[in-house]
């Protein structure tokens, strides 16, 4: 079997999968406005079988990107809604008033959303396998009908799956390697915004992250029992320069 190798810098490879994805957001959008699936996509590209979420909280970004724009910041905090409807509404407020409150709009966000996903596969895969297999993994998920059919719906599952894989991706870092200690609190940053936003956008999957810490906790704590050492470790740079300043003192009380 030949060689599978990436062939492009990783920034055009997400470039590429970016203008792809709006290609199909845009292909979406002109089969629902000109009514070719009436009975599947309504005229916003919103589809009505598979996506019935996105028809139900359509409304609330429309409402709070008004609010916005018409009320400030302070109103737009105080109206409730969704999480992820309040995120929607942001480029709403941005594009909907020439491009209309339809997936087209929504596609910044959508389309980001897209991109994380992505990434966060191939560093899973090159975490825990390697770049070929990773490149590999990548590639099918960005082509796989259902996540592109929901990835340009107006719902909370796409920040769901990148919430959920960065978990993942964090889990698999500690699991995996050592950090220093800048390294180990930048870590545990990112898992504390992960599981808060992912709490925010679907609360009712708490359960899943609850699962993840149960199986993740005792395997770190088994690894650090099987190796007899704490996994953050202090950065080399940090301790000769304690050790350099001992030194200095040491030298001043004896001359």
């Amino acid at each position: 079997m030949p060689y599978f190798r990436l062939r492009s810098s990783p920034l055009g490879l997400l470039l590429r999968a970016g203008a792809f994805h709006v290609l199909f957001a845009l292909a979406v959008f002109l089969v629902g406005h000109f009514e070719l699936l009436p009975n599947t996509i309504d005229t916003h590209g919103i589809g009505i079988t598979f996506s019935i979420d996105g028809l139900s909280y359509r409304g609330q970004p429309i409402d709070l990107a008004e609010t916005l724009r018409n009320s400030g910041i302070s109103a737009w905090f105080a109206a409730p809604s969704p999480f992820h409807c309040r995120l929607y509404s942001l480029p709403f407020a941005m594009t909907g008033s020439f491009l209309g409150y339809n997936i087209l709009a929504a596609e910044p966000l959508n389309m980001l959303y897209y991109l994380g996903i992505l990434s966060l596969v191939y560093l899973l895969g090159k975490e825990i396998f390697n770049p070929r297999a990773a490149l590999i993994a990548a590639s099918i998920v960005a082509l796989w009908p259902s996540l592109l059919l929901h990835s340009v719906q107006l719902i909370r599952d796409p920040l769901s799956i990148f919430c959920l894989l960065g978990l993942l991706f964090v889990a698999t870092l500690l699991l995996g390697r050592d950090f220093s200690w800048k390294h180990g609190i930048a870590i545990g940053i990112c898992g504390v915004l992960l599981t808060g936003t992912f709490w925010l956008a679907r609360a009712n999957m708490w359960n899943v992250v609850i699962a993840m810490l149960a199986i993740t906790l005792p395997l770190l704590a088994i690894r650090m029992v099987r190796e007899r050492r704490f996994l953050i470790i202090p950065d080399r740079k940090s301790i000769g320069l304690r050790l350099l300043n001992r030194r200095r003192i040491l030298y001043s009380f004896a001359y």
